[in-house]
């Protein structure tokens, strides 16, 4: 048992209140509630505890030095309940410091993520489908009516001219032939980012053209 019970049980046991006993052996209410507590090592000094001590051994007819043995037990609860304090702190500490490693660490890969997505989109090379004509194409038309599919809002050039691209990404070009073999050069870009180019050859064949005129 520790000392702060034992005081108060031989207190108790003799139907006393703290306001009798401190008129009686002279040391204040204040002082009996701390040494009746389980703080009193934290509390009072060493010096005033065996003060205390002897006032109380010498009216309850006690052996001052039994009481003092009883120190040792506050000292050692006081100690495991110390180590216990510490390693609930170091516990909970250790769970929140991962839980606050873990957010940190969470909010960062998902925005690591979404910065990139968002380069990725933003610099990445528009997807760009020619659909008509097909590349090595031979024809003895004049003209020819380049059609294609890309990302709505992409600037798509044919030989260097822009041209419009409607809501869901579909453009058309007429594109007058030269004799013989035609080069022409389809891009789409975004506002920043590199340009996807296609790169169809048609053959204007001179002895069907001059079938047709």
């Amino acid at each position: 048992m520790t000392l702060d019970k034992i005081l108060k049980n031989i207190r108790l046991s003799k139907n006393l209140t703290i306001k009798e006993l401190s008129d009686i052996i002279f040391i204040s209410v204040d002082d009996i509630k701390v040494l009746e507590s389980a703080d009193f090592l934290t509390l009072l000094s060493s010096k005033n505890i065996n003060i205390f001590l002897k006032k109380y051994s010498k009216f309850f007819n006690l052996s001052f030095g039994k009481l003092k043995k009883y120190i040792n037990n506050n000292k050692s609860n006081a100690f495991y309940q110390k180590r216990f304090f510490v390693k609930k702190i170091n516990q909970n500490f250790s769970f929140f410091g991962f839980m606050k490693f873990f957010t940190v660490f969470t909010v960062f890969i998902v925005l690591f993520f979404y910065i990139g997505i968002e380069i990725r989109n933003r610099y990445s090379k528009p997807d760009l489908f020619i659909s008509s004509p097909l590349d090595n194409y031979n024809t003895g038309n004049r003209e020819v009516i380049i059609k294609g599919k890309t990302i709505k809002n992409a600037n798509v050039k044919i030989n260097g001219d822009f041209v419009l691209v409607d809501q869901s990404g579909n453009f058309s070009k007429d594109i007058l032939l030269n004799d013989g073999l035609n080069v022409i050069r389809i891009s789409a870009a975004k506002d920043k980012g590199y340009e996807n180019i296609v790169v169809k050859r048609i053959i204007l064949e001179k002895e069907k053209l001059s079938m047709r005129e």
